[in-house]
């Protein structure tokens, strides 16, 4: 069974991305990652009325390593990427991974409107606004780093043109790869978001 791409239902998750090093000898796997390095692979799939993108880099900074995205067409902005193969084209080189331990280091990007955040939530304690005449300094963002969690950090930010806050959070897990291995990275992030920045346990209650 081919690895499961996201479709980002119920969930304010519009990429995420999973790297990490393979725990292999097998030659031919090694081979394929790291010949030629750096190599990039593009690709589309449809989701609900949009588009998503896949991005593959196999190789690059060091042997073994395996970086695979998945963004939702908004998150590109005006300009989407260009795509260099075909999904299933994709697909096919993720299957020899399958079954291969992995640390993953994983990275979610959630937008919410402001309004949606808890009163006394961990982003809204952050918030200031200091006026002084026609002076006034405003906070817009910050970073929170996490121990003793899969989640390691969080950050936020204003997104320009309208009442929305972007959310960016972090984690590191040992897994496998698996047809579900994005599924579960976006469940793992998605329960970082309900627990610290919403205040909601991992089943959605208070």
């Amino acid at each position: 069974m081919p690895i499961t791409f996201p479709d980002f239902r119920d969930t304010r998750c519009v990429a995420v991305g999973a790297c990490g090093t393979l725990d292999t000898n097998e030659k031919a796997v090694r081979t394929l990652i790291d010949e030629p390095k750096g190599q990039v692979l593009v690709a589309s799939y449809r989701i609900s009325k949009s588009t998503a993108f896949i991005r593959v880099l196999l190789g690059g900074a060091s042997p073994g390593h395996v970086h695979i995205d998945v963004y939702k067409r908004e998150a590109f902005g005006a300009v989407p990427p260009k795509q260099t193969h075909k999904r299933k084209d994709i697909e096919k080189i993720l299957d020899r991974f399958m079954g291969s331990k992995i640390t993953t280091s994983s990275f979610g990007r959630f937008l919410l409107p402001i309004d949606e955040l808890p009163k006394e939530g961990l982003i809204l304690s952050t918030f200031f606004v200091k006026k002084q005449g026609d002076l006034s300094i405003t906070m817009s963002g910050a970073n929170f780093l996490i121990k003793g969690a899969p989640i390691r950090n969080i950050a936020w930010q204003f997104v320009k043109g309208g009442p929305l806050i972007r959310i960016d959070i972090d984690a590191r897990i040992e897994t496998e790869i698996r047809n579900d291995y994005l599924i579960k990275q976006i469940q793992l992030l998605d329960s970082g978001l309900r627990l610290f920045v919403l205040g909601r346990g991992t089943d959605g209650t208070e």
